[in-house]
């Protein structure tokens, strides 16, 4: 179903899913569970110097994984299967978050244990679209990828950068595409208990036939999160005014030991809050796109009466009733 932009009114969702987030806090719980697979990269930088000792550095790390391989080989075992943890626990997470906002928009009683008894009945389900989409992303880029890398290794510099240009305008419509088909894909799923085919197909023909206001949609973001940049940032500030100094004292009062404790917990407890914020961006965010996807998937009365009578007059038959109520007993 296709809407004009005019009709819809993107401030409200934003302002109605506030206040879902904000009214019902047992939806933390649910985004806690969603942003735990759904957080951003994290840089590492090894402690490196300027003075030509990196070659140096690099061989002690050669060294080191060389001779704890079996320590290595358990630590990305671990490593995985804690992964695979995380990605259950969303997966269960976003299905349960899902039900549980639909339910409150349609003043129904809900919780958090019911909303987790019917994310768990989707669950193989968003799960399977969500590595579908993985997948989709990783095989375009091999696609994308081997031509530019054949054409650098052979030096042909020039055919290398054009094509780059080329892959770089491609990539950028298609992870547009890849992120809308999920959004909806997974409201598809949980609520209209579709299959993972036909949920990826009605969430791109949802997205197609609503493409400049589904645009629209997702820059409302941008600056909501530079908004949430910004929180993260002032909560780094005081973190610092408080462990730094405490960092200093514990180390001329007790050496290096103390001084890892006071990291250690301050790394603990911006962790702890950078999850809440992104927790309730999860359910602020969720909120916000399941209203909008109401609003352009479900039809209005009028609509529907309308495609009912055509398809009657194609059927060249009429009901037996009044057409407004054979609507709603269908409803």
């Amino acid at each position: 179903m296709k809407k004009n932009i005019e009709e819809i009114p993107f401030l409200d969702f934003f302002k109605s899913a506030w206040k879902i987030t904000k009214e019902n806090r047992f939806l933390w719980w649910l985004g806690f569970m969603v942003a735990l697979a759904s957080g951003g990269s994290t840089n590492i930088n090894l402690p490196f110097d300027s003075n030509g000792k990196e070659a140096e550095s690099a061989k002690k790390i050669g060294e080191f994984l060389t001779q704890n391989i079996e320590l290595v080989i358990a630590g990305v075992i671990f490593i995985f299967v804690l992964y695979l943890v995380f990605i259950s626990i969303s997966t269960l997470g976003r299905g349960a978050l899902i039900k549980s906002i639909d339910h409150i928009i349609k003043k129904e009683p809900t919780g958090l244990k019911p909303s987790l008894r019917e994310g768990k009945s989707c669950f193989w389900r968003v799960l399977i679209l969500g590595i579908i989409l993985i997948f989709l992303i990783i095989l375009s880029l091999i696609v994308i990828i081997t031509p530019i890398i054949f054409l650098f290794a052979t030096k042909s510099y020039v055919l290398g950068v054009i094509l780059s240009i080329f892959a770089f305008l491609i990539m950028i419509p298609l992870f547009i595409l890849v992120s809308y088909l999920k959004t909806f894909g997974y409201i598809y799923i949980v609520l209209g208990k579709l299959s993972v085919g036909s949920a990826i197909e009605s969430a791109y023909n949802l997205f197609r036939q609503n493409l400049l206001s589904s645009i629209i949609m997702g820059l409302f973001f941008f600056p909501i999160g530079i908004l949430m940049f910004f929180i993260i940032l002032l909560i780094v500030i005081p973190l610092l005014f408080i462990f730094v100094p405490l960092g200093f004292l514990a180390y001329f009062l007790g050496g290096n030991v103390p001084v890892g404790i006071i990291i250690a917990l301050g790394i603990l407890i911006f962790i702890i809050l950078a999850f809440f914020i992104r927790s309730l961006f999860e359910v602020f965010s969720q909120a916000a796109w399941l209203l909008f996807f109401r609003e352009i998937a479900t039809p209005k009365v009028e609509e529907k009466i309308t495609e009912v009578l055509e398809e009657l007059e194609k059927a060249d038959t009429l009901p037996a009733g009044d057409p407004i109520k054979t609507i709603e007993t269908e409803k």
